[in-house]
């Protein structure tokens, strides 16, 4: 069993703090393909080993919630070349974030890594609160134990406002959302040159 692995069996049996959230990873169904999909995209990630992480709030519900990937929709695991090899989706449903980040991602060679500070779904889209955030940022020191990123690039304000203390190299991101996707595409370009 591989550091992936690892990673894969240690998330998957953890209970969120109350039942306000649901552990995608946990389970049957559609959490044995986001599984999957996590487990194929973590060995892909290790193997050519990003500096550079992505961390934005929680699962989108059109698009980690189904794909298990932040900031990835079925459409793009459809469509991009990316996805080709061990992923698979029920159908090929849009998210508009996922769409506006892939929409730069595709023109970098060295595809950063993608991750949520709170990588569970809470009820209701709403904004995760302290207890999910605080287990949220033991999962992410366990991802920081297999990836050596040097770079800490938060999609949004709740995971910038929470992480930047402990990475004060931290910077901060638009999320694309209620009418950010110009300045979430400007800022992030900028970033990644």
């Amino acid at each position: 069993m591989n550091d992936c692995d690892r990673f894969i069996e240690y998330i998957s049996r953890i209970t969120p703090p109350d039942e306000l959230s649901e552990n995608i990873y946990k389970g049957k169904g559609l959490s044995e393909i986001r599984r999957n999909n996590l487990k194929t995209y973590l060995n892909y990630m290790r193997l050519h080993r990003p500096d550079t992480i992505l961390i934005g709030e929680t699962p989108g519900y059109h698009g980690c919630g189904k794909t298990g990937i932040a900031f990835t929709d079925e459409h793009s695991i459809n469509s991009l070349e990316f996805f080709k090899n061990g992923y698979a989706v029920e159908g090929d449903e849009r998210e508009m974030s996922a769409g506006t980040v892939w929409s730069i991602l595709t023109n970098y060679p060295q595809l950063p890594f993608m991750w949520n500070i709170y990588p569970f779904q809470p009820q209701n889209n709403r904004t995760p609160n302290r207890r999910e955030i605080e287990l949220g940022k033991e999962i992410l020191t366990e991802l920081f134990k297999i990836f050596d990123f040097k770079h800490v690039y938060c999609i949004g304000r709740i995971s910038f406002k929470n992480l930047r203390k402990s990475y004060p190299d931290a910077r901060y991101v638009r999320h694309p959302a209620h009418g950010g996707i110009t300045l979430c595409k400007s800022q992030f370009t900028e970033l990644l040159k």
